[in-house]
């Protein structure tokens, strides 16, 4: 995104702490959100996360307005393992 070489490592957020991080990435760059698909493209580990980015927001969104702590119990969390999951299949990762 940053123009420079791309990291060899490159991991999805795997709980909504990690979720967090990058929403408020996110905020700070806005214009990077439209070129989530080039992540996707790019990591194919992503693509369920990239499209599914809305919906993962809009969780995360409401675990703040809660005031919850992000718990690893909360529908957001089990939606990102269930995505994780998904992303592995694609990169042929079990």
């Amino acid at each position: 995104m940053t123009g420079g070489p791309p990291p060899r490592c490159f991991d999805v957020p795997h709980d909504p702490s990690d979720f967090g991080r990058c929403y408020r990435l996110l905020q700070l760059a806005p214009e990077w959100t439209a070129r989530l698909e080039e992540v996707a493209q790019a990591y194919p580990a992503w693509e369920p996360f990239v499209r599914e980015w809305d919906k993962l927001t809009a969780m995360y969104e409401q675990l703040i307005v809660t005031g919850c702590e992000l718990p690893s119990d909360s529908a957001l969390y089990e939606t990102m393992q269930q995505l994780e999951k998904k992303g592995r299949t694609r990169e042929g990762i079990k």
